[in-house]
């Protein structure tokens, strides 16, 4: 994924951050184990960095059902500068429909994902 907005700075998440989103995601999931998340970027408006990626993981029939973007955020704390470790996942997709509105969300934020 690259960033493009110009309203938003990309962010190189940290991999305590990278395993706060992992954790949250996966949380969701039937079979969290076999979850593969890929493309995960951030973005900052500076109050909070906003992330999205794509996960894929087995169905209820044990087979993977294709890549479905998510989206969340990490706050900022008093200080405006430092983010908290504390991941908030907004809307995680599992239809078409659903994953084309929120591709359009994370592009709204400067993130786009790679074919």
């Amino acid at each position: 994924m690259t960033s493009c907005n110009a309203f938003a700075a990309p962010v190189d998440l940290s991999a305590e951050q990278i395993g706060a989103v992992e954790k949250a995601v996966k949380s969701t999931l039937k079979d969290p184990y076999s979850a593969v998340l890929s493309q995960m970027s951030g973005t900052t408006d500076g109050s909070a960095v906003f992330v999205c990626g794509l996960w894929n993981a087995k169905n209820s029939m044990g087979g993977y059902g294709g890549e479905f973007p998510y989206f969340g955020k990490f706050t900022t704390f008093d200080d405006g500068k430092t983010f908290s470790a504390s991941f908030t996942l907004v809307k995680i997709t599992e239809s078409v429909s659903e994953a084309l509105n929120l591709i359009s969300l994370c592009r709204s934020y400067g993130i786009e994902f790679t074919q």
